[in-house]
């Protein structure tokens, strides 16, 4: 089929919606393949490793079966949607980032499934099932286990080297102290934190994002914070947030306007798009650089009401109050 196509191609896409088998015999062996997309329910994968030995990045949007050995040894990053449970041996030994969308809720991660060299994993939003210790490898940096996933992350679970974690909407476990290891530096959870322990964040930790926080501690969330994210509507006082912190967002709509929650030394400030609470002088920090009030907010500023120091502002053309 492919014969005619010679080098130097280093990247091949099929997305016509004609029904192809992609065997031993389609692509020849002296096409120097990078990268391959299959964008196409009609296309079975069906090749033999050693017809693509250059190959490192294979994306397969479709739901396929991978067996065992069938994928080429080359691969260094691989993103597909797999519709049968993996068996130990279905991938290549030199993966570094996978993505896997899987249309079975029946997989599960047993020590020796996932390649040892694995840099990045994301188990898409289908993956629900229990991870034992020793299942994700002591090379893994960032972890995404997306919206289904709802069990324990006890203290061993996840590697020592784990910089990033995303967590989805169904996560609702509780987070003990050692259970995330000590060297994540990124924590992303789309559910409420409903009591996050003193000692359950890690001192690593500068970048948090999560929805509403409840019964927050003070001194719950380390000073090692620089950038905080809240999707919903959080329950803060003072001293709720770190005086470490620099940059502070809110997605959603406060109720009320709490200047005081601010720390002292705060560089950024994004308010949710609907915010339309009256800023008086001194409510915001005076080293302020960066504020967003968003297109919703319809008050006049008094003088001297935003910082000095702010150089980069998106205001709804807001005017300033002369009297």
């Amino acid at each position: 089929m492919l014969a005619g196509i010679g080098n130097p191609i280093t990247e091949l896409i099929f997305v016509d919606e004609d029904v192809v088998d992609l065997d031993d015999g389609t692509i020849p062996t002296t096409l120097r393949l990078d990268s391959f997309n299959i964008n196409n329910n009609n296309i079975q994968l069906k090749l033999c490793p050693e017809h693509l030995p250059s190959l490192s990045s294979l994306r397969i949007c479709c739901a396929q079966e991978i067996k065992p050995n069938s994928l080429p040894p080359s691969l260094t990053h691989f993103a597909a949607s797999v519709e049968t449970v993996l068996e130990p041996g279905s991938l290549p030994p030199h993966l570094t980032c996978l993505r896997l969308y899987m249309t079975s809720e029946a997989q599960v991660l047993l020590p020796g499934l996932l390649p040892p060299k694995l840099i990045e994993l994301d188990l898409g939003d289908r993956f629900c099932t229990v991870i034992p210790p020793g299942a994700l490898p002591s090379s893994l940096t960032s972890l995404s286990l997306g919206h289904r996933f709802n069990h324990p992350l006890t203290q061993g679970v996840l590697p020592p080297s784990l910089r990033i974690l995303e967590l989805g909407m169904s996560f609702r476990q509780t987070l003990a102290p050692g259970d995330l290891p000590s060297s994540l530096s990124k924590l992303v959870t789309r559910h409420e934190l409903m009591n996050i322990v003193i000692g359950s964040l890690p001192s690593s930790l500068m970048d948090l994002t999560t929805a509403t926080v409840y019964a927050l501690e003070h001194g719950a969330l380390p000073a090692s914070l620089k950038h905080v994210r809240f999707l919903s509507k959080p329950n803060l006082e003072v001293g709720s947030l770190p005086r470490s912190l620099e940059s502070l967002t809110f997605v959603k709509l406060l109720y009320c306007w709490k200047p005081w929650i601010i720390p002292a030394g705060l560089k950024k400030l994004t308010l949710d798009s609907k915010f339309d609470h009256r800023i008086l002088p001194h409510d915001l920090p005076n080293g302020l650089t960066d504020l967003d009030l968003g297109h919703a907010f319809d008050h006049p500023l008094e003088p001297f009401t935003l910082p000095d120091k702010i150089t980069n502002k998106r205001l709804s053309e807001v005017p300033y109050q002369t009297d």
